[in-house]
Order: structure tokens, then sequence, then C-alpha cells
């Protein structure tokens, strides 16, 4: 749980003729990250790779048909989350997305149809309305000789330009309205115009209506006639929005299967085309869970009949004596894994590191909980939560809804300690205190949460360093053994004199001591071990200055966890001073209703903010290098 699961990288030597039914069986396993082998290895040895450029191709090419199916849904539209059981082959994907492009081309069509009607219907309710009312004859139009007039519709987006352009020409324009993101205008202008006005047209993306030379004659006839049919057009649109519903909810877990498949022969060509071969056997590799080798090895044999050959090595092996990196897969118990997702927003743990995960779940929860602790509001937080769980179980939104539940637990728990529920006092006295009566204690509790949690992330930074072997950093630098002295007799020397407390004379060579050696951090690093680049001792300096700066920064950047407890408190009870403001007792349920709501969503967000601020910022930072990657089974349906 607080490292990231071990790896082995696994060499695979099996006979030719197994190769299909091998590969078979190594996607369907699903853990397993295939190493590339370079173009140098392959004609060292005079391997062979196969050409599956053109499955590539045809598959790819899949994929683009089924995203714009995709798009056909809509970015609403919620496709199940279960992964397909059984694989369609290609001739079925192919075939059943032909039908599914039919239907989708079909209903669109009938929709577009739909729409280019109402357009129109619109376009001559307008042209009637507003050139029935003109005091013009409309069926001489075509008699002017001398100026040239236009009815038509200008894109919303070029109206303007159209305005300014046209203000340049001794022009009238009227605008008529606007229709589908169209604005609709009247124009004239003299024939010495008329080529400059074609031109500004064409250049705006003018769609010509033409003026309605009838638009005199039975209007209101025409009228109701044509506001009829622009409402039977509204209703077959809805109609067919229900039926657009209907298809998508009988394609949808259709699509979720032919996209798995699509992707599933994708990495199948991928597997396949990182196997090199002689004339008689193949050879592949990749990364894979250590506890896991042996059942595929086992699959593999049984496929064989024994007739293979591997080799693996320990990933730890591998990064310390051949400096390859292994990939990293995190190892967390369900509870935990929603948490992951802090800890890849920052980076992926490199595979010698600690997994931050454990870490972050318990010190953001607390940091959380102790800035937003209010029992009323945190049963509230992790109620919504929980619906978001119950809409969408997988992705990033399920971990988000998953954090929320847990962090509305935490801020329950503290609102028990602080005595508060809704802002009003649940126990009085508080089972631990109320952070507005006591403003001090919460402040110092905040500080001392912060010097804990800065040393234990460079304890966690000094056991890293030891893992990867770099002792120059463990010993000498900020986030080792050196810092966490300095940083620890600062503490000491500031908390005597701050209580007047006697200090023995000794102390005071700890942190000059320690201090020297962070100063001469890189140059003892590069002497003793070889870490590192040759420095100039003198630049140690900046760091030993930064270094004192960032402790008592890091330090001072906790008050915030006090100060939004503070403010917490303070926010309800302006709440309940601008309730008492009105003396309706509706009006006043209004005003606490809509405040608390206020609370519960933008406080809530920002401490949420605040509390991944220190976690980043002031925890990670002293530990995490966060320069791993991320481990891709083939099961993950990457796409690369």
């Amino acid at each position: 749980m607080f490292l990231p699961q071990n790896m082995t990288k696994l060499d695979v030597v099996i006979l030719k003729r197994h190769v299909d039914e091998v590969a078979q069986e190594v996607m369907d396993f699903g853990e397993f990250e295939i190493i590339k082998h370079s173009g140098t290895e392959v004609r060292t040895y005079s391997l062979k790779k196969e050409s599956l450029e053109d499955t590539t191709n045809r598959f790819m090419d899949y994929r683009r048909r089924l995203n714009t199916i995709k798009s056909f849904f809509g970015r609403t539209t919620v496709l199940p989350d279960k992964k397909a059981t059984e694989y369609m082959n290609e001739m079925a994907i192919k075939s059943v997305m032909k039908e599914i492009e039919l239907e989708v081309t079909k209903y669109t069509h009938e929709m577009e149809s739909v729409k280019k009607r109402q357009t129109e219907y619109l376009v001559k309710l307008d042209s009637y309305r507003f050139f029935g009312n003109l005091d013009l004859d409309l069926e001489k139009t075509g008699e002017v000789h001398n100026f040239y007039m236009g009815f038509g519709g200008i894109p919303s987006a070029q109206y303007t330009t159209f305005m300014d352009a046209v203000s340049t020409i001794p022009s009238v324009v009227m605008n008529v309205g606007t229709i589908s993101q169209n604005n609709m205008v009247f124009f004239t202008v003299p024939n010495t115009a008329r080529e400059q006005l074609e031109s500004i047209l064409k250049n705006v993306f003018y769609q010509d209506y033409g003026i309605p030379t009838d638009a005199k004659h039975n209007i209101r006839n025409r009228m109701m006639k044509y506001g009829f049919e622009y409402s039977m057009a509204l209703d077959e649109e809805i109609l067919l929005e229900k039926q657009r519903e209907k298809l998508i909810n009988r394609l949808s877990e259709t699509v979720v299967r032919i996209e798995a498949s699509i992707e599933y022969y994708l990495n199948m060509a991928k597997l396949r085309g990182e196997m090199v071969s002689t004339n008689s056997v193949v050879l592949f590799s990749g990364w894979i869970p250590s506890d896991m080798i042996s059942g595929l090895k086992n699959k593999i044999e049984e496929i064989t009949e024994h007739k293979c050959e591997f080799l693996d090595e320990d990933a730890a092996v591998l990064y310390m004596r051949d400096g390859i990196m292994p990939p990293t897969r995190l190892n967390n118990p369900k509870p935990l894994k929603p948490f992951e997702l802090l800890v890849n927003m920052f980076g992926t743990p490199n595979y010698k590191e600690f997994d931050p995960t454990p870490f972050a779940a318990v010190s953001y929860l607390i940091m959380f909980g102790a800035m937003f602790g209010d029992v009323g509001h945190g049963l509230v937080l992790s109620i919504t939560g929980f619906i978001l769980l119950l809409l969408k179980r997988t992705g990033q939104l399920a971990s988000l809804a998953a954090i929320m539940v847990w962090a509305g637990i935490s801020s329950a728990i503290f609102g028990v300690l602080y005595g508060e529920v809704f802002g009003k006092p649940l126990i009085d006295p508080p089972l631990w205190i109320s952070p507005i009566h006591n403003i001090n204690t919460i402040l110092i509790s905040a500080i001392v949460f912060g010097v804990a949690m800065i040393s234990f992330g460079t304890i966690l930074g000094i056991i890293n360093s030891f893992r990867r072997k770099d002792y120059g950093m463990m010993l000498f630098a900020p986030n080792g053994i050196a810092g966490l002295v300095f940083y620890w007799s600062l503490l000491y020397i500031g908390y005597t004199l701050l209580t007047g407390g006697i200090m023995p004379p000794f102390i005071i060579y700890i942190p000059i001591v320690s201090g020297l050696f962070i100063w001469l951090d890189k140059w003892l690093s590069y002497k003793l071990f070889h870490h590192g680049e040759k420095q100039n001792p003198g630049l140690g300096a900046i760091d030993l200055f930064e270094t004192t700066l960032s402790m008592l920064s890091n330090t001072i950047s906790f008050v915030r966890v006090g100060a939004f407890a503070l403010n917490h408190g303070a926010l309800m009870s302006a709440v309940f001073i601008i309730a008492n403001m009105s003396d309706n007792p509706f009006g006043q349920a209004v005003a606490i209703l809509i405040g608390n709501l206020f609370i519960i969503g933008f406080e809530g967000l920002v401490v949420g903010i605040q509390a991944l601020r220190l976690e980043y910022y002031e925890f990670f930072m002293k530990f995490f290098r966060a320069d791993g990657r991320r481990f891709h089974s083939l099961k993950d349906f990457k796409k690369d």
C-alpha cells in the first residue's frame, strides 16, 4: 500500500506456430505493458517484425467512424461503464457499424430537413410581417433601375463586420430580426455601389431569400398558414428528439462493445507489432505485476506444451543495475483508490518512491475537516457525493464524488469536536474547542499540525533518497537529514525565545553546523558520492537563505487551516445576522437556507482547493519527485 506494486520484466520466447494463441492469451490476461524492441536490437540479431500497418490503419478508421457516431450521442449522454465481456470480430464490427451509421444518417437528414423547413417558415413569417407593413408596391421593385434592393440573412457573428463595411457606401439597411443565428436584413443601394455591396455580401456569407413580391396579397391567411406549418415542424422536431433518445438507449451498449472491440484489436496489433522473430521462434517482452507472473507463465506453458522459455528480472534490480525506469502501478485498497486522483494530478510516483496516496488521504481529510467543521454541512456534502457516486461509478468524477463523501464525514467529525451543526451549537461545551471562541488555540494547533506534516514529509524524503541510493541528498539536502535537523533546531530556538525558556548553550551550534551542510550540499554530494555536478560552494549560500525562508513560509502557511476554521464560524454568524434583520419567519428561513447552501458550495470549494494547495506545496514537495510513468496495461485500452 505504501509502495508501488512490485513489477517484473518478462521476456517470452515461443515457437512461431503458437504466436496467435499466445497473443490472444496475453490480451485476455491484460495486465501486461508492452516493451518496444529498438531497431538496433532487431538489426543486431537479424530479427524481423511483423508488419501490421494495414490492420492498424483499418481499425484506426473504424475508431474515427465510431467517434463520429459518438458525437451524435452528444456530450450529455452517459454511456454504460461496463466493459465488453466478448469482443466482436472485424466482420461484425464492420457490419454493425454500417447499420448504425445508416440509422444515424437517416435521423440526421430528417432532423436537418425539419430544421431547414422551420427556418424557411420563420423567414416567410418575418418577411411577410415586415414587407406587408411597408408603404411600398413590392410588385414594382423589379422595375427599379437606379437602385439595387435585397432581403436575406447574415450570420450574427458577421453582422457587425457587415454593418461597418456597408457604412462606407451609400446605403439603407434595416434589421428585420434574428432567425437561427442569422440577422435578417433588407437593404437598398444605388446601382453605382452594387458591385461593392455584392463583394461585402460575399465576404459575410450572405444568404439571399429574395423580396416577397406577393406579401401584400392575402397576408393574414399566409401568416396563419406559415405559422401553422412552423408549429407542425416544431412538433416534428420534438418527435424526432424522442426517437433520438430511443435510438441512443438502444445503441449505447452496442457502441460501448464496438469501442472496446476496436481498442482490443488495436492493442492486439500493437502487441503483435512488437513481437520480433526468426524463422522459427518469436520473442516479446513486457512489464507485469510480480504477483501475477506465475499465472501468465502457466497459461503460456499450457498453450505451448512447455515449448517456451522465460526470462524474468525484478524491476528494482534493473533500476539499480541498468538505470531502466519501470512503470509505476499504484497498489491501494479500495477505500483509498479515489485519492489516487489527488496524486495523479500532481504526477506519477517514481518506482522507488513512496506512494503518497495513503498519506495524502489522511492529511487531506484532516485539513478539510478542520477547516470546514460542521456536522450539518459535512453530512450534506457527504450525501451529495454519495448521490453522484450512484450516478457515476467509475472515472474521475466517481473518484471526486468518493472524496466528497469522505470529506463530508471528516467535516461532520470535526463538527462534533467543535460542537457545531449548521452554525448552531450542538454540544455546550464542545468536545474539544469552539474555534471562534478559542482563536489562539486553533491557530497554534494548525501550526503544530503543519510542523508535523513538514517533518513527516522530510522524513519520507530521506527514506526515498536512501532507497534511490542518493546518499548526498539524504544527508545534506534541505529535504535531507541536515535540513530536518536545521528545521527542528530553529523551531526549538524560536519556541524557547517566545516562551522565555532557558536554552542550553550548545543548541546554537546545531543550526550552524546543519546549515553549513546545506550550504555545501551539492559540493559535498559531488566530492563524497559523485552525485550531481560540481558546483561552486559559494552558490550554496543562496540555497541556505532560500531554505530558511521556505521553512518559515511553509510553516506559516498552515495557519490557514485555523484561519478557515474561524472563517467558517464567522460566515455562519453573518448568515444569522442577515436572517435576523427580517421579522418574517419565512424570510428568515429562506435567508438561512440560502446562506447555508452558499457556504456549503462556495466555501467548501475554496477549502478543498486550499487543502490541496497545502498538500502539494508544503507536503509533497518534501519527498515526492513525481518523475515516474504510469503502468499502462493492455486492458486499459490506452489510445496513443
